[in-house]
């Protein structure tokens, strides 16, 4: 990916006729490696802190559970996620919620990954984006922002202004199935298709 200014185009899935909230996340990992990753812990009892709305780096495909306090898992999800890593939704309460994330194929697979956390309140109120390229909104690298889409064929536009050489991860979360396209400032979008965030 060079560096350039990129677009990415939100609209909801099934020819744009569903609507809501969804996040949009943009990564971007300079060619060479990123940054340095730590281990996290093994049990509940030892997990790592994460904020909402954060992320934590890596490559690697993934299965992962979700649940709270010591309980039953709540959920448990392989593919649904961008490049068929997990990806699980809940209706939750307030509380402490576990993640717990395993190498894909009997944990047989190693390396690193992306843990992403989003969270939206039922009273959410989120930004309006420009339904245009000339009226994108501008989202820095490494960072998300929130977007409802309000009505059949609503579509919302971003603009990510891209460093240098590397690659270029973009995709959407939340409970609202949404289509992405990704284009550079030539003009023709790469890569349609739905996305959605690991």
């Amino acid at each position: 990916m060079l560096a350039e200014t990129y677009y990415v185009r939100v609209e909801g899935a099934h020819k744009g006729r569903l609507t809501g909230l969804y996040t949009v996340a943009v990564r971007f990992t300079p060619a060479g490696g990123g940054d340095a990753v730590s281990e996290h812990g093994n049990t509940r009892a030892a997990a790592t802190r994460v904020g909402l709305n954060s992320e934590t780096r890596g490559r690697t495909d993934t299965a992962g559970y979700l649940g709270a306090g010591e309980g039953p898992w709540l959920s448990q999800n392989d593919n649904d996620g961008a490049d068929v890593n997990f990806r699980a939704v809940w209706q939750v309460t307030a509380g402490t919620y576990y993640v717990a994330v395993v190498g894909r194929n009997n944990r047989t697979a190693t390396g690193l990954y992306t843990l992403a956390v989003r969270f939206t309140g039922a009273d959410a109120e989120v930004e309006e984006h420009g339904n245009t390229r000339t009226a994108a909104t501008e989202v820095e690298v490494n960072s998300e922002a929130a977007g409802r889409l309000e009505r059949a064929g609503d579509v919302d536009y971003f603009r990510v202004a891209v460093p240098g050489v590397g690659t270029l991860t973009v995709g959407t979360g939340g409970a609202t199935d949404t289509m992405g396209y990704v284009g550079g400032t030539g003009g023709g979008a790469r890569r349609p298709g739905r996305t959605r965030c690991g």
